[in-house]
């Protein structure tokens, strides 16, 4: 059987395989409750583990948060719904939403930018490596690039989220590098829609699902 291995939720929250028990850190928002999966992807050998397992993360769905952990679990529970592209363990549940470790800057009113790092993405920056932004409207919120992850993406939502209520109505990509589109579904989750040039999508580093999400510009 392969081994298994867990790596830590950002700073947030991390997964004990040993106990199977959630261990909550750092600083939560305690009036809303975000629904969270235990997310696997396969794991290749290397010096330090020489056998092929699954490393696994505690990562965020975006779109079943609510005011009460038991609203946040019927909602995720009425739609079969986890990350795309990897393995779910067990069912969707429910924490209050926890805080961004992303650092956004307020550029000029309703104008939030965070500037990635200057890196080749790793495992350690976990592909924050690009420049994103977002601009809360008065109706609504448009995200500018998602960085280089889901886990970045993720992130995103959470920043979003510690400033403005408001849906989430866009994401504009502005061109194919995977440090600036990996982090789109995410985002797509929370109900972005998701625009770019109209040769955008053959030239993705992963073909979108076929659900209309990239527009042309």
């Amino acid at each position: 059987m392969p081994a298994s291995r867990t790596e830590p939720f950002g700073c947030v929250a991390g997964f004990d395989g040993r106990t199977q028990a959630l261990k909550i850190v750092g600083n939560w928002s305690l009036d809303v409750f975000e629904a969270f999966v235990t997310m696997c992807m396969l794991a290749a050998a290397g010096p330090v583990t020489p056998l092929p397992g699954e490393t696994c993360r505690i990562a965020l769905l975006p779109g079943f948060a609510a005011g009460t952990k038991a609203a946040c679990e019927r909602a995720s529970r009425l739609v079969a719904r986890q990350p795309a592209g990897v393995k779910a363990k067990g069912l969707p549940f429910c924490a209050p939403r926890p805080s961004s470790v992303l650092a956004f800057s307020e550029a000029v009113p309703g104008v939030f930018v965070h500037r990635g790092k200057v890196e080749e993405p790793n495992p350690a920056n976990v592909g924050d490596v690009s420049n994103i932004a977002f601009v809360v409207g008065s109706r609504s919120i448009a995200v500018i690039d998602a960085g280089g992850s889901r886990k970045v993406g993720e992130e995103i939502y959470l920043a979003i989220r510690e400033r403005s209520a408001l849906p989430i109505t866009h994401l504009i990509l502005t061109h194919m590098h995977p440090d600036h589109v990996l982090g789109a579904e995410p985002l797509r989750e929370a109900g972005a829609a998701i625009i770019g040039h109209a040769n955008l999508r053959g030239h993705l580093p992963i073909a979108p699902k076929p659900t209309g999400q990239i527009l042309p510009a």
